[in-house]
């Protein structure tokens, strides 16, 4: 029977530290051990230089699916809702977990989360790919371990 550890992991490692953390999941598949981590990242698209995708239903769900396919995760499903007079929500589901996205086009702003138990999940691929498909000139992000 194969052990579980829980790692915590610091929001958006640099790349030394992504390396290090490719290098315990790669130490323990060695040793036969389960690695779970499961981080939940949050982080707000603000200031959004041009507002029409952020009140774009169809874009904010390709936005989702290719956000997706950025962090090499699998999209069971992805519903959208456009809200009047303006703003859309959406959320991939996945079969990590999901993403998910709350826009307020008349704020310039976007509401996102990406949560994930895979291991090697790029976080910052996918927020940096987020931030220049919604042109927002400030991220604001936070996670949390949720491993525990």
């Amino acid at each position: 029977m194969k052990e579980r550890i829980a790692l915590n992991v610091d929001l958006l490692s640099q790349e030394d530290s992504e390396k290090c953390i490719q290098n315990i999941v790669e130490f323990i598949s060695l040793l036969n051990i389960s690695l779970l981590i499961m981080k939940h990242v949050l982080f707000d698209l603000k200031n959004c230089l041009i507002t029409p995708p952020l009140d774009d239903e169809e874009y904010v769900k390709q936005t989702l699916i290719e956000a997706a396919k950025v962090a090499k995760l699998e999209v069971l499903k992805v519903d959208t809702y456009k809200f009047q007079p303006y703003g859309v929500t959406g959320y991939a589901l996945l079969a990590e977990s999901h993403i998910s996205i709350h826009t307020w086009p008349e704020d310039d702003l976007a509401r996102c989360d990406l949560f994930s138990c895979k291991p090697n999940t790029d976080y910052k691929s996918v927020i940096q790919y987020m931030q220049t498909r919604f042109h927002s000139m400030e991220v604001k992000r936070w996670a949390c371990d949720r491993s525990k």
